[in-house]
């Protein structure tokens, strides 16, 4: 079994030009991975998850809303998202990055 991956930074949630957000969508679905990893989701995340029938974790704190635009790492899965497990970073200049790691179960290959 092949699974198709595709990482995508889709710059300040894919609002910066016209119809920008729907563009992101419309190249998803043409891409049509099985999970996608994007960065500079700003908010976005939500409606591209329910636009394109994907599963989808926001890669913030627990009780984050979904479509808050102050986060900008999305996981996005046609199988379901699983356990989640967070990890906190400081780097040398005091900024906290956030480290998630989704777990991703995929049909049994028969």
């Amino acid at each position: 079994m092949q699974i198709k991956v595709m990482a995508w930074n889709i710059l300040h949630g894919g609002n910066d030009i016209e119809n920008g957000l729907q563009h992101v969508i419309d190249i998803i679905r043409e891409v049509d991975p099985d999970i996608l990893l994007m960065v500079e989701t700003y908010g976005s995340g939500k409606q591209i998850a329910e636009n394109l029938g994907y599963n989808f974790h926001l890669c913030a704190p627990e009780g984050t809303p979904l479509d808050d635009k102050s986060t900008n790492l999305s996981i996005f899965s046609k199988y379901p998202l699983g356990e989640t497990l967070t990890t906190l970073y400081a780097l040398l200049t005091l900024t906290s990055f956030q480290v998630q790691d989704s777990r991703i179960s995929r049909p049994k290959h028969s």
